[in-house]
């Protein structure tokens, strides 16, 4: 999965062993990025410990296009809209 070799394994190796993953207790630093154009990617907004840090101004309320997910500690998702 890309994403241990993005987020899980650098956080591991670097013995962050509070971030890398989408779980319970972890710190929730998260880069929101537009990817529309993507020559272009924009930082569309930045959150450190679950708090949202920057906004470009472009986040909108609006119901989200598709399925809400949950990540589970192994790497799988579960369904959380049935």
């Amino acid at each position: 999965m890309i994403w241990n070799l993005v987020s899980a394994n650098p956080a591991r190796v670097a013995g962050l062993n509070d971030r890398g993953s989408f779980d319970t207790g972890c710190r929730a630093d998260l880069i929101l990025v537009d990817d529309a154009d993507p020559a272009h990617p924009q930082v569309v907004a930045t959150m450190v410990g679950g708090k949202l840090v920057y906004s470009s101004g472009r986040l909108r309320r609006k119901p989200a296009l598709g399925k809400l997910v949950v990540s589970i500690k192994n790497g799988d998702h579960k369904d959380r809209t049935k």
